[in-house]
């Protein structure tokens, strides 16, 4: 699920810069897709849910992964639960990217 809606997002931008390529084409600096205001919501609430299904799938292999390893290893649960960290960790700094575009923009993709 949570590929099936990334895909969608990425193929909604795309559409969205085929449509408007002699825009773009003025301005060969860099690329303002999804930064005015109904693309940004879009783009936004997207990638939201992505976020949202991505901490649903890692949550669910944490358990998988928990479930199949009981008593085994203890190096097996401790990397378990740092790949539960960091993969919650990723899906926080997705959800702020796409809510946050114009400070991430900013101060993060500065040259």
């Amino acid at each position: 699920m949570f590929f099936l809606i990334f895909t969608i997002n990425v193929c909604n931008e795309f559409c969205y810069v085929q449509s408007n390529i002699k825009a773009l084409a003025a301005e060969s600096e860099s690329c303002d897709t999804g930064t005015t205001p109904p693309e940004r919501c879009i783009f936004g609430f997207m990638m939201s849910i992505s976020g949202f299904l991505g901490v649903v799938t890692i949550y669910v292999r944490y358990k998988q992964v928990e479930t199949l390893n009981q008593g085994d290893g203890h190096s097996i649960n401790k990397l378990n639960r740092t790949s539960l960290v960091l993969g919650l960790i990723s899906c926080l700094g997705l959800c702020i990217v796409a809510n946050f575009q114009v400070m991430i923009h900013l101060h993060g993709a500065s040259e």
